[in-house]
């Protein structure tokens, strides 16, 4: 696959493989080549609750996550959220700290609307 092709050269050429610490370049591709499987045969499921999508803007194209992973029932509940980099760069500072911001701003949101929501639930009970 192209898209794997181009992510695994980038892997080895950036800052981010010596900063991880993965000393088996055999074993990092094959956890790589079980998540491209994982991927390509996975088939996600309605869900009800609300869903964070962090897509890493340089490689959301080669993985065809142009459009959202859901199924269509859930859109209306799916926060996409793009960072810069690539799928390593997002688990290495400056970019975690952003990415752990987004995924904070989700949890906050999503506590604040679950309240929301049990609020108004409960005063439609007691009428």
């Amino acid at each position: 696959c192209d898209g794997s092709d181009a992510a695994l050269g980038r892997l080895f050429a950036s800052d981010a493989f010596s900063e991880l610490q993965l000393h088996n370049p055999v074993q990092l591709f094959q956890v790589f080549a079980q998540n491209m499987r994982a991927l390509t045969f996975h088939t996600p499921q309605p869900v009800k609750a609300r869903q964070l999508l962090v897509r890493a803007a340089s490689q959301s194209h080669e993985l065809g996550w142009r459009s959202p992973p859901c199924h269509p029932s859930c859109v209306s509940r799916l926060a996409v959220r793009e960072m810069a980099g690539d799928h390593f760069s997002m688990m290495v500072e400056p970019q975690v700290s952003t990415l752990a911001s987004q995924i904070g701003w989700f949890f906050e949101t999503s506590t604040a609307s679950a309240r929301q929501h049990l609020a108004r639930d409960s005063a439609g009970a007691d009428a």
